[in-house]
């Protein structure tokens, strides 16, 4: 229903998609409108919305995340120019210049239904931008004067971005050199063969990202093709939570990762690393206090007595070639909790071993163990596991 005072400037449309065009009445005082499209094709059939640029002029609020707007970015939208907030779902591959003169736009949500959505380098010159999520992944509409058309632009109130698909290279440090206050980063990375003094030979290079001082939260998934070579990165200096997918490392090349001095959080998944063992050494993740390890192929995990310190919680989740959880948690004074899911019965048995002695010998009375049974449990005969199994009934071997 339509706001009954014209004071109200709040517009929350709840309808199927048929029934968007009977909105079409002028309402110039909504400032804030959503619409919540409930059909189950609403992805699929685009609607034409051309009637909200004519009808509803002064919002600074648009959501329209709940339907298709179709495979044409609306172009009249840059006439909007009071909107604070514009979230969209679109077939669109693209989204044109003009949305630069939308001047007072804070948060830009955009799904792209066909894959890779390309931002115009314009973007960079929206000054009061605070947030941009591009859904799926992005790239940027780069041209040769780039940098000089740029030069007095800066994002400097942009605090999160993603997912946008970067390359090793002179592009990607400029794009990012103008979020120097950026704190939450997401982004797909393609790597780049090329030669290495570090290394001293080739070597796969990522992405430079020591020059984001402020970043905290860093979510980076591999586009690349797995490769033997070394692999380069230089991550900032202070993140304090990490997630890596996708880049088949070898364990040898966590060390850069476990120096870093504030890292509070850290999710290793779907491959992020590669081979059967992984040796944790002394003081390494010396701030570390969730762990998270997830579709990985190890099989001999070895951690040092004085290695994760300050660790709080470890989640285990289809590691199903692991033999055990580590010794040394069991008189991890700062350990908490446990949680196992779809890895082997050896996993889930040392799981509640841990428990046991963190209860018996390190009165522990709070720490707690979760686990999951295989996916293959039913199959095999396997007893169903929950939080709160007792200890006093092993786990089977099979």
């Amino acid at each position: 229903m339509f706001p009954e005072k014209p004071e109200e400037y709040r517009l929350f449309v709840h309808s199927s998609q048929d029934q968007i065009d009977l909105w079409q009445t002028s309402r110039s005082n909504i400032r804030s409108l959503i619409f919540n499209v409930i059909d189950l094709d609403s992805l699929s059939w685009p609607r034409d919305i051309s009637f909200i640029f004519d009808n509803f002029k002064l919002v600074k609020v648009l959501d329209l995340e709940s339907f298709n707007i179709g495979g044409t970015f609306p172009g009249e939208i840059q006439y909007i120019i009071h909107m604070r907030y514009f979230a969209a779902q679109t077939d669109a591959n693209s989204i044109p210049s003009s949305i630069a003169k939308l001047w007072n736009l804070e948060t830009f949500v955009v799904r792209g239904l066909g894959g890779e959505v390309i931002l115009p380098s314009s973007l960079l010159k929206m000054v009061k931008l605070r947030h941009i999520h591009v859904k799926r992944r992005a790239s940027f509409s780069l041209h040769e004067n780039m940098s000089e058309s740029l030069a007095n632009y800066q994002l400097d109130n942009l605090e999160t971005f993603s997912t946008p698909r970067l390359s090793y290279g002179e592009d990607a440090e400029i794009i990012l050199k103008k979020m120097p206050n950026l704190r939450k980063l997401s982004c797909i990375f393609s790597g780049t063969f090329g030669y290495s003094e570090k290394v001293k030979g080739r070597c796969v290079h990522f992405p430079r990202l020591e020059f984001l001082s402020c970043l905290k939260s860093l979510k980076l998934v591999s586009n690349s093709y797995p490769a033997k070579l070394p692999h380069v990165f230089s991550f900032p200096s202070r993140p304090r939570e990490l997630t890596l997918s996708k880049f088949r490392l070898p364990w040898s090349q966590i060390s850069s990762i476990a120096e870093l001095p504030n890292l509070e959080i850290l999710k290793l998944l779907l491959r992020a690393f590669e081979g059967d063992e992984w040796e944790v050494k002394d003081s390494e993740f010396p701030e570390l206090k969730y762990l998270e390890l997830d579709d990985l192929n190890i099989a001999r995990w070895s951690v040092s007595e004085d290695a994760f310190p300050m660790l709080e919680c470890l989640v285990l989740t289809k590691c199903k070639q692991l033999k055990e959880i580590p010794s040394p948690f069991e008189d991890a004074a700062s350990l908490r909790s446990i949680e196992v899911n779809w890895c082997s019965w050896f996993v889930a048995n040392s799981a509640l071993e841990i428990e046991r002695m963190q209860h018996e010998d390190m009165a522990n009375g709070a720490f707690t163990v979760t686990i999951q049974p295989p996916d293959w449990a039913g199959s095999s005969g396997g007893a169903t596991v929950f939080k709160g199994w007792s200890s006093e009934r092993p786990l089977p071997e099979n």
